[in-house]
């Protein structure tokens, strides 16, 4: 009866239960007015999951990554941000950063000027481009299947499956994706050297597969950098396709004018 009489109903389906979460439908007992300072906690906590592990995620992405994915995949989620949310977060995080800084228009300003070329765009073009830049996240995001397929194609024999290389994937470009960011005010004040500071930091991404499938495959650091080099190709040739796909779809919702706005100067 004492067990009983401390039970209370759920707010959402009016199941008695006890503890802080009803077992019928999972609604959390609240019995707390909403505050400012609660609604300004819930949504820190919304965007970032900071309950779930997303620094400890993070972190563990660089110290042994093997170990989250590895855990994940046999069921251990609770310390773990999970992975699509992983590589969401941080590549948006990218993304924003970088448009926000200008650093994409400032990498095509420099590419122009070494090469003494003035560029040519229409408004159409222009807007695409703006697409592009402001919802890379979304085409990267697109392209991971690539990425997850060349990963599987070459560990077929190590008895992951398709979905679970989606997993390895979506880890080790989330934290791709932080890197990138961390290294993002170097690439920023050397954008004049800009492909010097490429041909550095570019190979660090190979470098960082290698490490991530060592972990989970042991084999040859040589041969590892070569699957993970074929994997990140794979992962290249699909973001260019979804690329390819939304630029058609653009195109196929341009009127005639816009389209012979895109022609070249002195084209007929």
């Amino acid at each position: 009866m004492d067990a009983l009489s401390a039970s209370r109903a759920c707010k959402n389906c009016n199941n008695p239960f006890n503890g802080n979460f009803c077992p019928e439908c999972g609604q959390k007992f609240i019995d707390k007015r909403i505050t400012l300072r609660h609604s300004l906690s819930h949504l820190f906590q919304s965007l970032t999951n900071i309950d779930r592990g997303l620094w400890a995620t993070s972190w563990l992405m660089f110290r042994n990554p093997g170990k989250v994915i590895r855990d994940f995949i046999r069921g251990v989620t609770v310390p773990y941000f999970h992975p699509f949310r992983f590589v969401f977060f941080w590549l948006t995080l990218q993304v924003l950063f970088f448009v926000s800084t200008g650093f994409y228009e400032k990498i095509q300003k420099n590419v122009n000027d070494q090469m003494g070329t003035t560029p040519n765009t229409s408004p159409a073009m222009d807007s695409f481009m703006h697409i592009y830049y402001s919802y890379m996240n979304i085409f990267m995001l697109l392209a991971l299947p690539a990425m997850a397929f060349g990963s599987w194609l070459v560990f077929r024999k190590k008895g992951y499956n398709y979905a679970e290389h989606l997993v390895i994937g979506a880890y080790m470009y989330g934290a791709i994706s932080l890197m990138s960011l961390i290294l993002s005010p170097f690439m920023i004040v050397s954008i004049e050297h800009f492909g010097i500071a490429a041909f550095f930091t570019m190979p660090l991404t190979f470098i960082y597969q290698t490490y991530v499938y060592r972990s989970l495959f042991p084999q040859n650091w040589v041969i590892l950098f070569f699957k993970s080099l074929f994997s990140f190709t794979v992962f290249m040739i699909g973001f260019m396709l979804v690329i390819t796909i939304v630029l058609l779809i653009y195109l196929s919702s341009l009127t005639p004018e816009d389209l012979k706005g895109l022609a070249p100067a002195g084209a007929a």
